[in-house]
């Protein structure tokens, strides 16, 4: 039984204000990824992935798979 893994393709993104990026992440086993954002104020996140930035700061969202967490950084501009 290998351990669970969760691979985020980068790691951190900038985004202008009002424009999306999507996290892309892959998880093994495959299961539910969820997606956090610290501070919904500067940029949101969807249950799919994507960043929207709504004002100029850094936040960080934490993505969730098998128990196994990254931290994806957003640059908002």
């Amino acid at each position: 039984v290998k351990n669970p893994s969760l691979k985020l393709t980068k790691s951190s993104a900038t985004v202008k204000v009002g424009k999306t990026t999507k996290i892309s992440a892959k998880a093994t086993p495959s299961g539910k990824i969820t997606y956090k954002s610290s501070n919904t104020k500067i940029a949101t996140v969807s249950s799919k992935g994507v960043v929207k930035g709504k004002k100029k700061g850094t936040a960080k969202i934490t993505v969730t798979c098998n128990g196994v967490k990254k931290v994806f950084t957003v640059k908002v501009k």
